[in-house]
């Protein structure tokens, strides 16, 4: 009698609570968004060190077989994979970076004359399709000046502008939490290890061991193999351009090379604004980077991302396409990116929990 009086009192606490949750569920609401914001740099700084992860842990695998101070071959490693990551980003910086400034700068102080062109291609195509009223083309700078000049364009500016430098804030206080991640992480495996080994059965202990290697597996493959994927598709986009004399080959490339990383919408997404900015300079040039981007990304497709990305992903197109579109719903840019290898892990694991099922129905 008295654990039933105990469970009823426990039921209506607990529905009281819910009722409470949801009469202020904005005031809830905003609480959880602060505090996923001040949790966003422990974030970034775990993304950075899985990534510094993959390179030292193979750089540690070769040291190990001439340093025999484990310790010692750990910091090496650490600091080997640290340079090696971030030289990457350095050699792009200094590189690429000022050459798309240089193309960006260069397109908008020629964009009268582009405009002019556009303009001219518009007209003429209008006239030999019988349209009348084509000259209202003609309105177009204007209304861009305008729209420059209103108040929301400004708001929306102010806007950008908070958002870098509180996303710049949160990866380089991230970049000094993961340096923490990388030089505990022995540490820190132990201790969740024995956190989740007294909690958990030994059954559920295991069961979460093997979830968790097999999605570090499916992730480490996944997002390394994309960057490769993408670099090598930049790589091949700039050769094709360039041969193709098509105007801003190198920052045309980066666009095409950093959307890529976004599972099958990516190719698509780059190769729309470099459409449109070729469309306005010469939209002979931007037919033929059509035709090439269409090829390219066949190749990719068919070809080179099968190769790298090997059986990371293991899913139809369609189930790639559903991922995608759930996880840019939800989480934005970095969703349609993770969407694809979480929606991997969650298929293979209802896949074999199905099998199980069968197996003892049977």
């Amino acid at each position: 009698m008295e654990n039933k009086l105990k469970n009823y009192i426990f039921l209506i606490t607990y529905a009281i609570a819910i009722y409470f949750i949801f009469q202020n569920l904005s005031f809830f609401g905003n609480i959880a968004f602060r505090f996923i914001q001040l949790l966003m740099p422990f974030v970034y700084g775990f993304a950075i060190a899985y990534i510094v992860n993959w390179p030292s842990s193979c750089i540690k695998k070769f040291l190990n077989k001439n340093i025999n101070d484990i310790k010692m071959c750990n910091i090496i490693s650490i600091v080997l994979a640290y340079l090696f990551v971030f030289g990457i980003f350095a050699f792009i910086s200094i590189i690429v970076i000022p050459q798309i400034i240089l193309s960006f700068n260069h397109f908008i102080s020629n964009s009268n004359t582009y405009i002019y062109s556009m303009k001219n291609y518009s007209n003429e195509m209008f006239k030999v399709l019988g349209i009348d009223n084509y000259v209202l083309i003609d309105n177009i700078p204007e209304k861009i000046i305008d729209f420059i000049k209103t108040e929301s364009f400004m708001f929306t500016i102010f806007g950008f502008m908070k958002n870098f430098a509180l996303t710049t804030y949160n990866w380089v206080v991230g970049l000094i939490i993961s340096f923490y991640f990388m030089f505990n992480k022995d540490q820190l495996i132990s201790k969740l290890k024995r956190i989740a080994n007294i909690c958990l059965s030994k059954k559920h202990y295991f069961t979460m061991v093997d979830i968790l290697d097999f999605s570090h597996n499916v992730f480490g493959k996944f997002i390394v193999g994309k960057i490769i994927d993408s670099l090598i598709i930049g790589i091949l986009c700039f050769i094709g351009t360039t041969v193709l004399n098509i105007p801003y080959s190198l920052l045309i490339s980066v666009i095409v090379g950093v959307t890529n990383v976004i599972p099958f919408f990516g190719p698509f997404l780059g190769a729309i604004p470099s459409i449109f900015i070729l469309l306005v300079i010469d939209p002979i040039k931007a037919l033929w980077f059509a035709v090439f981007i269409l090829i390219l990304q066949q190749v990719d497709g068919n070809i080179i991302g099968p190769k790298i990305l090997g059986s990371s992903v293991g899913i139809s197109g369609l189930f790639i396409m559903f991922s995608v579109i759930i996880g840019g719903g939800l989480f934005g840019i970095t969703g349609m990116i993770l969407g694809v290898p979480i929606f991997v892990i969650i298929y293979n694991l209802f896949g074999n929990y199905i099998n199980k099922k069968a197996k003892n129905i049977v």
